[in-house]
């Protein structure tokens, strides 16, 4: 439950925080005229709080498509929705399971890792060190991977290494 109120709260923020980081202030440009807000940034508001208000009524799917609409790096993108489907199959209290497998929320963020997103690698080493339980029957749905965590673990002090990381979760016989 932890994992899931603190993930819940960092894809909101994450996504507000990377939007606030792409926009400009008039306090960024003294000189120049004020004028009113964009009505792209109103919209982009209005994304972030359907996105945590679908997190925290355990509207996965929903969460998912309001991230996948968000003015936010592909990278971003790719990590948060990675994680709420994760985070959506496992959650005992989840009122709506995203369609995407377990597979794929793990493929989106190693595509994020791939690029250089540093929560997604640090994200990977977590959830292969831990595994994945789904919340209400306890049944495993990722097992823990020692080599594959040990690899991402490695990766968060050389990102270049995920492509390595991602080659042994596809073929494990040649990686372990």
């Amino acid at each position: 439950m932890r994992k899931i109120i603190m993930a819940s709260l960092f894809v909101g923020l994450a996504l507000a925080s990377e939007y606030a980081r792409t926009q400009s202030t008039a306090a960024d440009y003294p000189l120049m005229p004020r004028v009113a807000k964009a009505p792209e940034h109103d919209a982009q508001a209005q994304i972030n709080q359907q996105i945590v208000a679908a997190i925290q009524s355990g509207r996965y799917a929903d969460a998912i498509q309001s991230v996948r609409r968000a003015r936010v790096s592909k990278a971003e993108a790719d990590f948060a929705v990675g994680e709420l489907i994760l985070q959506g199959l496992a959650d005992p209290k989840s009122a709506q399971h995203p369609v995407e497998s377990i597979d794929e929320g793990i493929a989106l963020i190693e595509k994020s890792a791939l690029a250089g997103h540093r929560q997604a690698i640090s994200a990977l080493a977590a959830t292969f060190y831990t595994g994945l339980r789904d919340g209400a029957t306890n049944v495993v749905l990722l097992a823990p991977d020692a080599w594959l965590n040990a690899c991402w673990e490695a990766a968060k002090t050389k990102p270049k290494q995920s492509a390595t990381c991602i080659a042994m979760r596809l073929n494990p016989r040649k990686a372990h």
